[in-house]
């Protein structure tokens, strides 16, 4: 009988330890997806939001854009969102220079790009992975307009029936109370 407290006592200190590393579960909305947002606690007063991915709608290329978003939710305290972009072309020349976000009438211009691959697949398709970072204040815009396009280099991408819908729930799990 010790044997098996002795052998029972380390298998259930390593569920309740696992069963502890499991992160926040996800805002919900009348018809959404739960997996379109998930959060973390990273300690007091912080959780680390992500959301996505989201389609966007190509306005003049026949590329493949969507947008994931990484969220540092600290109260009391702004942070940056970082946007991780998604590009599939068949263009093995695409080198993105810069990225313009723009929500309704204004626009946010980012050149610092960080580049995660580019790699192709299939026959004649490549797909390019890059980051940038923006304000919350713009993501708080993004998430609250149905107006938005994203451009890289030349090519532009509107945030259509994909971009609507989860942006309401990405907005009501971890933005709305974000200047209140």
């Amino acid at each position: 009988m010790k044997k098996y407290v002795f052998n029972t006592i380390p298998i259930m200190m390593a569920i309740i330890s696992m069963a502890s590393c499991v992160g926040m579960k996800t805002g919900s909305s009348q018809g959404s997806s739960p997996s379109v947002v998930k959060m973390f606690n990273k300690g007091k007063d912080s959780l680390l939001c992500h959301a996505g991915p989201v389609q966007y709608e190509a306005l003049n290329c026949k590329d493949e854009f969507e947008v994931d978003y990484t969220y540092l939710k600290v109260k009391g305290q702004s942070n940056p969102v970082t946007c991780n972009f998604s590009l599939i072309s068949d263009d093995a020349t695409f080198r993105p220079a810069s990225v313009i976000v723009k929500v309704d009438r204004s626009e946010t211009k980012v050149d610092n790009l960080e580049k995660f691959f580019a790699e192709g697949f299939g026959k004649r398709h490549y797909k390019y992975r890059y980051s940038f970072q923006i304000p919350d204040s713009v993501f708080f815009n993004m998430m609250k307009s149905e107006d938005v396009v994203i451009t890289v280099n030349d090519r532009s991408f509107a945030g259509k029936r994909d971009h609507e819908k989860k942006s309401q729930v990405i907005f009501r799990s971890m933005l709305f109370d974000l200047y209140n």
